[in-house]
């Protein structure tokens, strides 16, 4: 059996087949990286947004808020912040 090793990520390999006609390996260098944030204490106020998407989250003394319409942040340096969350009725649950 020849080894084979992946230029862009350096995984190792050998010349087995598998039932497609493709080599069993997949280059880690195509995954995508997971970002995390870690606190010591649950924050009182996390706003997410991802990149290039309407999808929204929003977290309040550690909790995910459900059923956000709108959220209206007030912050400053210096300052306390104050937000305002606006909800969808009926969707108002806090887990």
């Amino acid at each position: 059996m020849d080894k084979y090793i992946c230029a862009k990520c350096g995984a190792e390999w050998s010349s087995a087949w598998n039932i497609y006609g493709k080599y069993n390996h997949v280059c880690k260098v195509n995954e995508k990286e997971k970002f995390a944030l870690e606190f010591d204490e649950p924050p009182a106020l996390v706003f997410v947004q991802e990149r290039g998407s309407n999808k929204v989250k929003v977290y309040q003394d550690g909790k995910e808020l459900h059923g956000v319409r709108s959220i209206a942040i007030n912050a400053s340096a210096g300052d306390i912040t104050t937000h305002t969350v606006e909800y969808i009725t009926g969707l108002t649950d806090m887990k």
